[in-house]
């Protein structure tokens, strides 16, 4: 009997202790920031959600883990610097194997003033962003990024996480990159760029000027309107290329592979398919030829059309 209750208390400690560790602290603060119209964060695991409103103040929320030391709160020449600090010693070589890691998660919601230039950066945590009008610049290295298209000049990047942005069809300058995760652009215009090296590229345009596309070993596809003198140049190494797209003016295009297939379904314009064998090149003009389409893969099929 005294074995049972020495078992029992044992498996008492060590789910209390457990416990312990996965609990987290709610953290609060608000700072204003007056004139400022620079904003830094960073966060390493967990993760980041930032949202626009109208007031000169920095407001955050979140919840701790029981592995962060302090977020610290610097403002000084124009910035407002939010950085969480993890304990020392926390992540050992152990960690990812023991799931230690968790305790440096930091969750945190901030919301800015619309306006100001922002950067956000994190690690292993998701990163999320909406209603910002100022230069943007969000990174990640494991985690996904996704943000709405307010800003004239946003910058997304992940290495082995998903990129997502979602416009209104207003023009702006966009740069989307992975490494081995997908990039998805929605309704977006203007003057866009979007690249993955192992991932899919999926883009829907609306009245583009100028889109650069490429992925190494995924695939790539592009739907919707150029504006009237617009280019677009769509490539991959290894996978297929698909473009779906239309011109007030029509458009020149150049079709390349190496040893994929090339086909157009164009109405009105030159119809090819080179079924009957791989590889070469088809160029063609639809409408008046306003806008400039030149879409290649080196060992992936290449097919445009304009429906």
């Amino acid at each position: 009997m005294n074995r049972y209750l020495a078992l029992l208390a044992a498996v008492f400690v060590t789910t209390v202790a457990a416990a312990a560790d996965s609990s987290t602290t709610a953290y609060s603060r608000q700072i204003a920031i007056g004139a400022t119209d620079r904003v830094n964060i960073t966060n390493v695991a967990g993760s980041l959600s930032i949202t626009a409103w109208d007031r000169k103040e920095v407001d955050i929320q979140g919840e701790l883990a029981s592995g962060i030391d302090r977020v610290d709160v610097k403002q000084a020449d124009g910035s407002v610097e939010i950085r969480v600090v993890v304990k020392e010693g926390l992540w050992d070589d152990n960690s990812w194997r023991n799931d230690s890691w968790k305790k440096g998660e930091a969750n945190l919601r901030i919301r800015v003033p619309a306006g100001v230039r922002l950067e956000a950066n994190t690690v292993s945590a998701s990163l999320t962003a909406s209603g910002l009008r100022g230069k943007t610049r969000l990174k990640s290295v494991s985690g996904d990024v996704r943000s709405d298209v307010i800003a004239q000049d946003l910058e997304a990047k992940s290495v082995s996480g998903d990129v997502e942005l979602t416009g209104s069809g207003a023009a702006s300058r966009l740069r989307a990159n992975s490494v081995s995760g997908d990039v998805t652009l929605n309704k977006v215009a203007g003057d866009v760029e979007a690249k993955s090296v192992s991932g899919d590229v999926e883009i829907q345009l609306q009245a583009a000027e100028d889109v650069e596309v490429a992925s190494v070993s995924g695939d790539v596809a592009v739907q919707g309107g150029l504006a009237n003198q617009g280019e677009l140049e769509a490539a991959s190494v290894s996978g297929r290329v698909r473009i779906t797209a239309q011109a007030p003016g029509g458009y020149h295009y150049e079709l390349k592979s190496f040893s994929g297939r090339i086909k157009s379904c164009l109405a009105g314009g030159q119809v090819a398919d080179s079924k009957n064998g791989r590889g070469g090149s088809v160029t063609g003009t639809l409408g008046q030829g306003s806008a400039t389409l030149r879409v290649k893969s080196h060992s992936g099929n290449v097919e445009l059309c304009d429906r």
